[in-house]
């Protein structure tokens, strides 16, 4: 579902909740919406992260806008050492279309998702031990708690090439760590993309309250604690 599409609806349904039951106004702040919020919350993960989730075609019409600017971007990762290799769409809230880019030496994937409101940048590697690295520059990255297997760097706004920087230096510094990168070959790159949402899905909803806790853990920016280096953020312990 588009981004505007789905604001819509929840105008619409919160329009229909005032004008039907027609609750005191401080009623319906202070138990209507975040009733309304959970409910949509809920809603949309279950939607986005469905077990029937599967790759589609990118649209031909009315996806005109996302793909030139995801185009636009295509010179920059060629000169990176990146190859375009896929491409897909995604039906989530909001949906995505996703351009895939495998650098052409180094073990390491980019994924360019334009969500219609916005686009960012994931550099993924996976690790040995069952681990991965990714490399992030959207400020919303992380705000729902992760395994400490799936390391994280985010550096809001950054540009195709601080990304690439920042990711081969984490790389290096997990391999002195003893953790070096592992191949993941590209024709199993889709299974492990879609296997990696389904982790996901299932390691939220093991979290008690979890519906409650997605709402806090947006609004209060959980994920500005990955704002900063793998090496920083491995002082806290979580490569032990």
């Amino acid at each position: 579902m588009k981004y505007g599409a789905w604001i819509i609806l929840v105008a619409a349904l919160t329009f229909a909740v005032m004008s039907f039951l027609k609750p005191p106004f401080l009623l319906f702040l202070l138990v209507g919406v975040p009733v309304l919020t959970i409910g949509l919350t809920m809603a949309s993960f279950y939607f986005s992260f469905r077990k029937t989730l599967q790759y589609e075609p990118i649209p031909e019409h009315g996806y005109e806008d996302r793909l030139r600017a995801l185009d636009g971007q295509s010179g920059e990762w060629e000169r990176l050492g990146f190859s375009r290799c896929n491409g897909f769409f995604l039906k989530m809230i909001p949906d995505s279309v996703t351009y895939v880019y495998k650098h052409r030496q180094t073990p390491a994937y980019s994924c360019v998702y334009h969500f219609g409101a916005k686009m960012n940048s994931d550099l993924i590697t996976l690790l040995a031990g069952g681990r991965s690295l990714t490399t992030n520059n959207s400020s919303d990255a992380g705000n729902i708690p992760r395994p400490p297997a799936k390391m994280l760097q985010v550096f809001p706004g950054g540009s195709t090439s601080l990304l690439w920087e920042e990711h081969q230096r984490a790389m290096a510094f997990l391999a002195g760590k003893g953790i070096p990168p592992a191949e993941l070959p590209l024709s199993e790159f889709r299974a492990h993309f879609l296997k990696s949402i389904q982790e996901f899905k299932d390691d939220v909803l093991r979290r008690p309250f979890w519906p409650a806790k997605l709402v806090f853990w947006v609004v209060t920016r959980y994920g500005r604690k990955h704002c900063r280096r793998v090496e920083e953020q491995s002082q806290s312990g979580f490569l032990s």
